[in-house]
């Protein structure tokens, strides 16, 4: 087996016979299904309706706390509303990528469509929350103090492309750095 071979979905053509292959794999709906009810059942839990009193609740608690410090580490925090839509997102890409270690089995953080989905959902969430609570005081981020009143437009006009370029920027990184595991794979796997 390749392990390139979940990037080409084959279809036969009925009438000409002829192999079409495909950029979007067909098991993305369902990995996005997938993370749609982890955050539901996450969103349930936090409500306090179920609980779970074993091995599983210690691991969802510890795997909890542990995002929570990396957010506090990173971020000030004063509420901590938005921190299950994080920590859905890890419990996802972390499930994701160990099943990719699995042999024969799909990593989907591998396919670039899925992190673009990924880094454009958390960017527009960020825009839309920082624009919510900071109001104008969010678009400080894209003039910095001290700056010559010459260099204003241009320097408004950098500082806006090059803050859109992170939706691409995250969305690659993670892709390449999946991709390139399994290019790796398949060089080695060749050698022997």
């Amino acid at each position: 087996m390749d392990p390139l071979e979940q990037f080409s979905i084959e279809l036969m053509s009925s009438v000409l016979f002829l192999k079409i292959p495909f950029v979007v794999p067909l098991t993305s709906i369902g990995r996005m299904t997938i993370f749609n009810c982890v955050f539901a059942l996450l969103w349930i839990y936090s409500l306090r309706i179920v609980f779970i009193t074993n091995k599983l609740q210690r691991i969802i608690l510890f795997t909890f706390l542990f995002v929570v410090n990396i957010l506090i580490d990173s971020i000030t925090l004063k509420k901590y509303s938005f921190v299950l839509i994080v920590y859905a997102t890890f419990i996802f890409l972390c499930i994701s990528n160990v099943l990719g270690m699995v042999p024969y089995s799909l990593t989907i953080t591998s396919h670039l469509i899925i992190t673009l989905y990924f880094s454009l959902a958390f960017f527009i969430g960020n825009n839309i929350i920082g624009i919510r609570f900071l109001k104008q005081t969010f678009f400080i981020l894209f003039l910095p103090e001290g700056v010559p009143l010459v260099i204003i437009p241009f320097l408004i006009v950098i500082e806006y492309i090059s803050y859109i370029s992170r939706i691409f920027s995250l969305a690659i990184r993670l892709f390449a750095n999946m991709l390139s595991g399994h290019i790796l794979l398949k060089i080695l796997i060749s050698f022997i």
